[in-house]
């Protein structure tokens, strides 16, 4: 075997590796998952905790994660945070990691006050207020992924910390379809 053949054949298979695989068909109460393409990267947003400090948005290092932004205007949310904190295990154990995201405007306390008026406790919780930072530009001059506008919205992160998409609404995570995508975004 030559060189070139070898070479072109090494690169076919990089090239092929690098392609991403589809996700099966995933719906919500209502939607269905839009896929995104192109497929921008995630880049870590400097946010907050509901305690004031500092945090950061980032896919963990080849992990995949649900993003889910919410507000305590939304009229699903009161719903459908307490399911994604009761589903959070499950979901977790798939090896996709949970996120979410309040856009509020309110304090950070009454948007505490509000999750556990909910019984929604126990989810990782990053603050940003009107979405500021979601929603700018990112450095490079590309547009935010996030800039969409329902509640709540989950945006689903690939283990290479690609933005495959998101769905409006609410998920039942532990459906069988909704299983068999997690494990798809796992992989």
């Amino acid at each position: 075997m030559t060189r070139r053949a070898f070479a072109a054949g090494a690169l076919s298979t990089i090239t092929l590796s690098s392609q991403t695989t589809a996700l099966p068909l995933l719906r919500g109460d209502r939607k269905q998952f839009v896929t995104f393409e192109p497929q921008p990267s995630l880049q870590p947003l400097r946010l907050r905790d509901l305690a004031g400090r500092p945090a950061t948005l980032a896919a963990p290092k080849r992990e995949a994660m649900l993003v889910y932004l919410w507000a305590t205007w939304c009229p699903a949310c009161p719903v459908e945070l307490p399911r994604l904190a009761r589903e959070q295990a499950e979901i977790t154990a798939r090896g996709v990691g949970v996120v979410t995201v309040s856009i509020d405007t309110v304090p950070a306390s009454a948007v505490s006050a509000y999750l556990q008026r909910h019984g929604a406790g126990g989810l990782r919780v990053l603050y940003d207020p009107a979405a500021a930072t979601l929603l700018a530009d990112r450095p490079d001059g590309t547009a935010s992924p996030f800039q969409r506008w329902s509640m709540p919205l989950t945006f689903a992160v690939d283990r290479h910390a690609r933005v495959r998409g998101y769905i409006a609404g609410g998920v039942d995570w532990l459906k069988p379809d909704s299983l068999a995508f997690l494990d798809a975004l796992a992989a």
